[in-house]
């Protein structure tokens, strides 16, 4: 198990981490949204309000997920996470998480940041015949982004969009590789730097899409002091994206046109050229082929179909995937197990939080009400509620970041207090916060 281990590249970052892109056949180069930090940086420009995406975790960092695993662990005796795991039927301990947000700067600028974090659980090795060392492998990937959107004319947009991102892996401590390969010099970790770039173009308000992304421009990671270097995975996307009633829309009658509004249909095409033996993009390539369908009914409830192939690496099969917006927070789910050669699920369940623009209540005590109790969800709830969207992302970003860094601390540490009481403290700010905006 640790050889295996020890051989391997961070290909991770070539799995497909959100539930929208999944659905639809893992084809999301020419989808722009909030995945888009993931599939193409360009694609972040075209999202309007500020927003949140958590992948794996079944609600966000929120007083009802900490309710709720305490209810578990009361009743149930099971302290284990109760998140979606990946691949299970290939090995019962691994989990892929992703979290990310974008903030609109102006109508043509927008930023955001990722992290990805991937696990294939605990490695045992035998030191001696009574001795075994165990330790937690993992893969990471922290990202910002940067995308610029310009009108070359009313209905063509073209947009291009970087990530800059820092790759770490740990595969085994440099004490045991040293014992277990002295010829290596040790290592068994390393970490670098690398780009994404990638372009959009935009034509008739989202009714015809193309992108094209290159992956991991440069960057390597060396597992051995004394061994070769690896090239990270190279990837080139690019694809289309049609949404025929979005053309309907804008030559149809006005009757016609208020009930096209309530639906909503994009049609998916994507090529991906992967790489991870050669410095290169094109050179000895395979090809990844996906297409994906999306159907939405009045803006809430959206139904998701997709087909991928790999064939060289015998991934090939259907996606499938639902959602359900709620106007603050959307709920994502698919699942691409189908795809694989032996039997599996394989799940990816989002939550999309952004601010609210329509609570229009005229008792200034009951939206202070509501909107304070949104903080149940997460920190930032109620800014978003009341539409004060940069508060809200501040907010939700960083008890996220705080929820996290809790989450991954060792027990009874300094570390994992003083996260925790961040966490804590990102509520009770946010929660007076709102208070005192309707109170002033």
């Amino acid at each position: 198990m640790l050889y295996l281990i020890l051989i391997s590249s961070a290909v991770f970052l070539s799995i497909y981490p959100d539930p929208i892109g999944v659905g639809m056949g893992n084809s999301g180069v020419a989808n722009p949204g909030i995945w888009s930090l993931y599939y193409n940086p360009a694609g972040i420009s075209f999202v309007k309000k500020p927003e949140f995406i958590t992948v794996n975790f079944p609600t966000p960092p929120s007083l009802s997920y900490l309710t709720g695993k305490i209810l578990i662990e009361t009743f149930s005796g099971n302290k284990e996470d109760i998140y979606p795991d990946w691949l299970p039927g290939l090995w019962n301990e691994m989990y892929l998480r992703w979290f990310g947000g974008v903030y609109p700067v102006n109508k043509s600028l927008s930023i955001g940041f990722s992290y990805t974090y991937l696990t294939t659980g605990t490695t045992e090795v035998y030191i001696d015949t009574f001795n075994i060392y165990k330790f937690i492998n993992y893969d990471e990937c922290t990202s910002f982004s940067i995308s610029y959107k310009s009108p070359l004319n009313h209905d063509l947009f073209i947009s291009t969009g970087v990530n800059v991102k820092r790759v770490f892996s740990f595969l085994a401590p440099d004490w045991l590789v040293k014992r277990i390969f002295p010829e290596s010099g040790g290592g068994g970790s390393d970490e670098t730097y690398t780009m994404d770039f990638g372009i959009i173009i935009n034509f008739m308000q989202n009714a015809f899409v193309a992108g094209l992304s290159f992956n991991n421009i440069f960057g390597e990671l060396k597992y051995f002091k004394n061994g070769k270097p690896e090239y990270l995975v190279k990837t080139v996307r690019y694809g289309l994206t049609f949404n025929p009633l979005r053309v309907f829309e804008l030559y149809a009658e006005k009757e016609i046109k208020h009930y096209l509004k309530n639906y909503s249909l994009k049609i998916s095409f994507e090529n991906t050229k992967y790489n991870e033996n050669e410095n290169a993009f094109f050179k000895n390539a395979e090809t990844w082929t996906s297409w994906g369908i999306e159907l939405g009914v009045f803006d809430f409830f959206y139904v998701r179909y997709g087909h991928f192939e790999d064939k060289i690496g015998e991934r090939i099969g259907d996606t499938k995937g639902i959602g359900f917006n709620f106007k603050v927070f959307q709920v994502d789910v698919a699942n691409d197990g189908d795809i694989y050669s032996f039997s599996t699920s394989n799940y990816r369940l989002s939550w999309i939080l952004k601010p609210y623009e329509n609570l229009n209540l005229r008792n200034k005590r009951i939206k202070m009400f509501i909107t304070s109790a949104s903080i149940s969800l997460f920190p930032g709830a109620p800014q978003f509620l009341r539409n004060d969207k940069l508060k809200g992302f501040i907010f939700s970003t960083a008890s996220f970041l705080c929820f996290y860094g809790w989450k991954n601390s060792l027990p009874q540490s300094k570390k994992k207090r003083t996260y925790g009481t961040l966490l804590i403290a990102s509520y009770v700010l946010s929660l007076f916060e709102n208070i005192y905006h309707y109170l002033k």
